[in-house]
């Protein structure tokens, strides 16, 4: 997520915890199944929760394109970061109008950046957005256990 979106959608909480939240496109990140069976774990997650609103069908953003292959969950469409970007050019609702014609029935977006992978533990930060000022930020930490990727902790970074 560039910091230009950030400030648009939200300023107060950009300014009080941006280093947690920038996310960043990374080249260098391995093709590897634990990525893709770790980021399926994050948005299954949140498919399941309640950290977004009610609909039929959660849009996530996933660069590096490898991740995105990975992940056939249903319900879930896999977008490139460009076509949210796209969505917004100054700070008004009328992104947030386009994006739900553009996607009818969408709870929202959930952007993800990739996982950081180091033996049986993983991390990455998540975000949910599904309105102007309707968003909240996570560090999202997973553990292998028995060749499974689960959730063991959680934190809310920010909201809005």
């Amino acid at each position: 997520m560039t910091a230009r979106r950030l400030l648009l959608f939200f300023p107060i909480a950009a300014l009080l915890s941006c280093a947690a939240i920038v996310s960043s496109d990374h080249a260098d990140a391995r093709p590897d199944s634990d990525e893709g069976a770790v980021f399926a774990a994050v948005v299954q997650h949140f498919l399941d929760g309640r950290d977004m609103p009610p609909g039929k069908l959660l849009v996530v953003v996933a660069d590096p394109q490898h991740l995105a292959d990975r992940m056939k969950i249903p319900h879930v469409l896999v977008v490139r970061r460009a076509t949210i970007d796209a969505f917004w050019t100054d700070i008004n609702d009328d992104g947030w109008k386009a994006f739900y014609v553009r996607f009818p029935g969408a709870r929202g977006f959930l952007d993800l950046t990739p996982p950081e992978v180091t033996g049986d533990t993983a991390r990455l930060n998540a975000s949910a957005h599904y309105g102007l000022l309707g968003a909240g930020g996570w560090r999202v930490t997973l553990r292998r256990d028995g060749g499974v990727w689960r959730i063991s902790d959680k934190r809310l970074l920010w909201e809005s």
